[in-house]
């Protein structure tokens, strides 16, 4: 019980750090189009764990009004990582990403076309029996996070209908669960 316990725990610890990897990929839109500052500048500067409505507006005060392919090419036009791959690679993400892993979860990011991955792994020994269901019913409440998390891909990558996976993993690398996200 006490692992299981501790399991849960490390997944809630897991998904606040995603969070506030979301929270920082979407501070960084609103920063490099309005002052041109650099990703880790403007990453270092944000605090809030999700974008203000404050932020959205001026966001969408700067997008001329146009069609939604109009949108989608001027966000490719404006994009700062060619792919998925070259975002997760990039210096910034790496150590946000150092930073989420645990004792209790290991985590592993990578890209497949316009997927991008997070493989949550448990240690050997951590009993996963019945932990698909707590794990599904996490993702579900952090359902708009990883939303998120693909809204922004969509700013930040030349990527088009980018897709989150979550996936978590026992040590031997059997899949317990694993959800897609897409941009709202």
């Amino acid at each position: 019980m006490k692992k299981n316990i501790r399991a849960i725990l490390g997944i809630l610890l897991s998904i606040c750090c995603l969070c506030s990897l979301a929270a920082c990929s979407g501070g960084d839109e609103t920063s490099t189009t309005s002052s041109g500052t650099s990703l880790s500048e403007s990453s270092a500067s944000q605090e809030a764990t999700e974008p203000s409505a404050a932020d959205s507006s001026v966001a969408e005060a700067e997008e001329p009004s146009s069609s939604a392919g109009e949108s989608s090419e001027a966000a490719s036009d404006t994009a700062m990582f060619a792919s998925i791959e070259e975002y997760i690679n990039s210096e910034e993400v790496k150590s946000q990403l150092d930073a989420m892993s645990t004792d209790e979860l290991g985590v592993t990011v990578s890209a497949d076309g316009n997927r991008l991955i997070y493989t949550f792994a448990f240690p050997e020994g951590t009993d996963t029996s019945g932990l698909a269901e707590s794990l599904d019913a996490a993702l579900e409440t952090q359902a708009s996070t990883f939303e998120m998390i693909a809204s922004s891909l969509q700013e930040f990558v030349a990527v088009t209908d980018p897709i989150v996976v979550v996936t978590y993993t026992d040590s031997q690398g059997n899949v317990i669960t694993s959800q897609e996200f897409t941009a709202p």
